[in-house]
């Protein structure tokens, strides 16, 4: 069975809130986050220190216990962008 394409293997937070994702599927993809930080449960988000420490949690992004993204939404909410491969 295919695996799906939306499973993210690197995560970079980029200035102005933003992420570059790096998917198991070879597609590098830029989401913006902007329009998710005045939300529940991501308004803490705002601080920049926090936002930072974007990671890899499981199959998606995660920042800390109580605040992650799923992943099928990072990929389709967010705009493909050429980069080298990392996996």
């Amino acid at each position: 069975m295919k695996r799906p394409d939306w499973i993210v293997r690197k995560v970079e937070a980029l200035e102005d809130y933003r992420l570059r994702l790096f998917f198991e599927n070879g597609d590098c993809r830029i989401f913006d986050m902007k329009p998710y930080l005045d939300e529940f449960p991501w308004r803490p988000l705002r601080n920049r220190a926090l936002f930072a420490l974007a990671h890899v949690v499981g199959d998606s992004v995660g920042w800390t216990e109580d605040i992650d993204m799923a992943p099928e939404l990072l990929f389709e909410a967010s705009s493909p962008e050429p980069c080298e491969a990392v996996l």
